[in-house]
């Protein structure tokens, strides 16, 4: 009896996992003359145009692109995203993170100067790597942009054993 129902659960799991696998979501939704076809990067698909003409699209990652935070853009290896998270009060954060490790954290503040900030973002981002023995390095910097602006701040390295 045990060994029945046990089958019959997981004959209905599998039943039920089928199809949901069939429905996987696309990354991107391509539009071609008001006629829209769900695409992953690499993927070939036929496209139905109106008049009847089918024509076959594929949607490929660039090298680089270019994020644009309203009042600051970047150029960033196209396989890396940034996400964007309000954290209230005014204040945006972008975030930029590579399977290495690499980090790039921009935080936008509309009511206030962050500068005095600095050094405590920077104590804990690495907190726990210098807690596990990593060795900090850090010094100011400043980029110029190409309007003019110049931007300053820490640039910091953690070189760990591994």
């Amino acid at each position: 009896m045990r060994l029945r129902l046990a089958a019959a659960a997981l004959a209905a799991i599998m039943l039920c996992s089928g199809p949901a696998r069939a429905e996987d979501p696309k990354a991107f939704k391509l539009t071609i003359d008001g006629v829209s076809v769900d695409i992953d990067p690499g993927e070939d698909v036929d496209v139905s145009l109106p008049g009847g003409k089918t024509s076959k699209v594929r949607l490929e990652h660039n090298d680089f692109a270019t994020f644009s935070g309203g009042t600051f853009s970047f150029v960033h290896p196209s396989t890396n995203s940034v996400t964007k998270t309000d954290l209230g009060d005014g204040i945006a954060q972008y975030l930029m993170a590579s399977a290495l490790g690499t980090l790039v954290v921009v935080q936008k503040y509309d009511k206030m100067n962050p500068v005095s900030l600095n050094q405590l973002m920077l104590q804990e981002m690495t907190k726990e790597t210098v807690q596990a023995g990593g060795q900090l390095t850090q010094q100011p910097t400043t980029r110029k942009l190409a309007d003019g602006k110049e931007l300053t701040g820490l640039k910091a390295i953690v070189k760990t054993r591994t």
